[in-house]
């Protein structure tokens, strides 16, 4: 998963973030793997980092599969069964104690098709 946030008249695209903060291209998630953060700068102070330019959220998400775009019918047979969210809400990074959990809203996915959709779903890490 990629974030492209420069894609000329991309519908969630912006130079920078409700922040301020220049966006940029990058890679999310490679092989499966989380290979980057997304952090505001409130998130990012809290745990020592610097911010990303992500306050709001991501800009301009690509999922590629083998070098090219995943079609969502294709990306829904391989998740079968689970929840696919598309909005994220709280602050839920606790800088103490490492915690994590937000709230989720989305659509749970049964054999491959999108069912009922979920809103206000806890998402704890732990």
């Amino acid at each position: 998963m990629q974030e492209r946030p420069h894609i000329r008249k991309g519908l969630a695209s912006a130079p920078f973030d409700q922040e301020g903060a220049a966006t940029r291209d990058r890679e999310l998630v490679r092989d499966g793997v989380l290979s980057g953060y997304v952090l505001g700068s409130y998130s990012a102070r809290r745990l020592g980092m610097t911010t990303t330019g992500n306050a709001g959220g991501i800009q301009q998400p690509h999922r590629h599969q083998h070098g090219r775009s995943a079609r969502c019918g294709g990306f829904l047979r391989r998740l079968d069964t689970g929840l696919l969210v598309t909005e994220l809400m709280g602050q839920g990074v606790n800088g103490v104690t490492g915690d994590y959990s937000r709230g989720a809203s989305g659509f749970w996915v049964e054999h491959g098709a999108i069912g009922t959709r979920c809103t206000r779903s806890p998402l704890p890490a732990t």
